[in-house]
């Protein structure tokens, strides 16, 4: 797919041209992503389809200047440690550079994917959707009733348990934080939660799903079954 004209015999003048960037703007400003979609094919003379390269091209490039820009504050606090370096650390220079290179790539394309999460709901809904398959797993379940049997050993606090469950809860999450760009740990996670707080407000589909996903959770925890009854 490509840019191409679609049959329209002549280019948009100054005012039509005008008038679109406007309405591009107020479907950005409105987060109405239909509308900029359609005014951007119009004035590209070109179907959805091939905005897929541009954008993505657009956002890649983006996200390289952002990393390129902490990078060189990086490089201004240890340009004195360079200006030292032995002869022999060259080689090694050389590789870390390499290291560098691909930690950059690998920071640029979860940057994308966190990014993809202020655009709208849809990321959310797909990643909570992925959780609610980690937490109706088998072996999900299994730790779940081995945690459970543990707090059954010896009394046990509600903030100790509830410690214990996020502390499950993340270890089956890391893979998926990890597939959508976040940080594999208590961090990663944090961002996570943060994000969908702030679209629980907005979307519905977010705050049910976010919901059901807590209610799976806890179905795995027989204790927790007593307590929620003597709290209703």
């Amino acid at each position: 797919g490509h840019l191409r004209g679609q049959g329209r015999s002549s280019g948009a003048h100054p005012p039509e041209m005008a008038a679109s960037w406007e309405m591009l703007r107020l479907a950005v400003s409105e987060k109405d992503y239909s509308m900029a979609t359609s005014t951007l094919c119009q004035e590209l003379e070109c179907g959805q389809a091939d905005l897929v390269p541009l954008l993505s091209g657009m956002l890649a490039e983006v996200i390289r200047k952002e990393e390129a820009t902490k990078a060189k504050r990086v490089q201004k606090g240890s340009a004195f440690s360079r200006f030292n370096k032995a002869p022999n650390q060259a080689e090694d220079s050389k590789d870390s550079a390499k290291d560098q290179a691909a930690e950059a790539a690998r920071r640029c394309w979860k940057s994308g994917l966190r990014s993809l999460f202020t655009s709208g709901a849809e990321a959310a809904v797909s990643m909570l959707a992925d959780l609610a398959q980690e937490y109706s797993s088998q072996e999900f379940i299994r730790a779940a009733r081995e945690v459970n049997d543990g707090w059954s050993a010896a009394p046990t606090n509600t903030f100790k348990k509830m410690t214990d469950i996020n502390s499950l809860c993340l270890q089956v999450g890391k893979p998926v934080l990890e597939r959508y760009g976040f940080s594999p740990d208590e961090r990663g996670d944090k961002e996570f939660r943060l994000i969908l707080r702030d679209l629980s407000k907005t979307s519905k589909e977010v705050k049910e799903m976010n919901d059901r996903n807590r209610r799976l959770v806890f179905s795995a925890f027989p204790d927790l079954q007593g307590e929620n009854q003597d709290d209703d």
